[in-house]
């Protein structure tokens, strides 16, 4: 029996787990969604470890401690109930030594001592992302119906997430759809909030408002249904971008600074980082240069502690944008990153996405397959630390503005 499938079996006679399992049942304050919000303000004030062992012979305490770790960033380690007690002791000693990078999951068979798959999708290596995405996806024989990573959405939700964050917007939007209805019947109900709000900002991506629109308008009624401060969070960043995106800066940071408020009493770091981003961005949008710098130096430092260097780079950017520096935190990116690392046809292709070209249109203009110019792409994205086509082209813009002769540089 899978240990979803486990889940299952104990929420038939636990109502308080029945939430987790089923969309459609009632989520009350005393159910199970509301001890992972407990058990992650606990986490959030505990020291120590920075990872949680998940317990697979306890299937509800299974899923609590899953789901806390990843609101604090935690990593969170798994391996079966039968695992050898020597070999518990071997792996420990291996993780007291050599830590898991934060907000990973490690996943370890009985037979061997190295995990299996380590995929933090929130640190933003989107590659390691999309290969693990790739294998779960063969070996599994499915794109959707798993139970992680994300439950019912499985590897296809993770593969359309990184391709989205790479910029191939439309795959992604296309991907997304294809497991399943965007009423998102086939997702546990504390999961929806988060995959409307990814399923808005595709929308955005693209120019469509109103489909946005509707994603956030979602987001906050089943958050409101559920009754819990998380899904309400996610669902205020959601419409935070929406505003955002209609040009209401104010109101945008205003409801992110709110989301992020709601994350951060329940000990939600990582989730509260990415709104204070987003609240960030809103503030720089509506002139309020020293709220929008105050901001985005809170999510740089708690994305650095997290781990999610992808998007910490991405506020460091802001920063200096806003004539402001943030602290020297963590490793550098290394000598794989920014304009300087791009390859001549990268910087080209960059050059023509910030002239406002589709891929079809570049493929055409550089005598190139449509497939080479999404794998440039992808490059481009991962090099300059760009969440999208438009964050592209204000780097590649910039970058004109301080060395104007660099195009026409031989």
């Amino acid at each position: 029996m899978s240990l979803f499938e486990r889940v299952r079996e104990v929420a038939r006679n636990r109502p308080q787990a029945r939430a987790l399992t089923s969309g459609e049942s009632s989520l009350t304050h005393d159910g199970l969604v509301e001890a992972v919000e407990r058990r992650a303000a606990g986490l959030a004030r505990e020291s120590g470890r920075p990872w949680v062992e998940l317990d697979g012979a306890e299937p509800v305490r299974f899923v609590v401690d899953f789901f806390a770790a990843g609101l604090c960033g935690r990593a969170a380690i798994a391996q079966p109930a039968s695992t050898p007690p020597a070999v518990r002791a071997l792996r420990k000693e291996l993780f007291e030594r050599l830590p898991p990078p934060p907000g990973a999951t490690v996943f370890f068979s009985s037979g061997s001592v190295g995990p299996s798959r380590a995929v933090p999708l929130s640190a933003g290596n989107l590659e390691a992302a999309i290969a693990a995405g790739e294998e779960s996806a063969e070996v599994g024989q499915r794109l959707a119906g798993g139970t992680y990573p994300s439950a019912g959405g499985g590897p296809g939700w993770m593969l359309a997430c990184a391709r989205f964050e790479l910029g191939e917007v439309e795959r992604a939007r296309t991907e997304m759809r294809a497991l399943g209805s965007d009423w998102l019947e086939h997702k546990i109900a504390v999961e929806r909030c988060f995959d409307w709000e990814i399923l808005g900002l595709a929308e955005l991506a693209v120019g469509n408002r109103d489909t946005a629109e509707e994603y956030a308008r979602r987001a906050e009624q089943n958050a409101e249904r559920l009754g819990l401060r998380l899904p309400a969070a996610v669902a205020g960043r959601a419409r935070a971008a929406v505003l955002l995106g209609a040009g209401d800066a104010e109101g945008a940071a205003r409801a992110a600074c709110n989301s992020a408020e709601l994350a951060e009493r329940i000990g939600a770091r990582l989730q509260a980082a990415f709104s204070r981003a987003v609240e960030g961005k809103a503030r720089a949008a509506a002139g309020d240069r020293k709220r929008a710098v105050a901001a985005l130096r809170e999510a740089e430092k708690v994305l650095d502690e997290c781990g999610s260097l992808r998007v910490r780079d991405e506020m460091r950017r802001e920063l200096r944008r806003l004539g402001a520096r943030a602290e020297v935190r963590g490793p550098a990116s290394g000598e794989d990153a920014g304009i300087g690392s791009l390859t001549k046809r990268e910087l080209e292709i960059a050059e023509l996405i910030t002239d406002r070209l589709t891929n079809p249109q570049i493929a055409e203009r550089l005598f190139l397959s449509k497939k080479t110019i999404e794998t440039h792409i992808r490059n481009v994205f991962v090099k300059l630390g760009a969440s999208s086509r438009v964050e592209v082209a204000r780097i590649i813009e910039r970058d004109r503005r301080e060395r104007p002769g660099l195009v026409d540089a031989p």
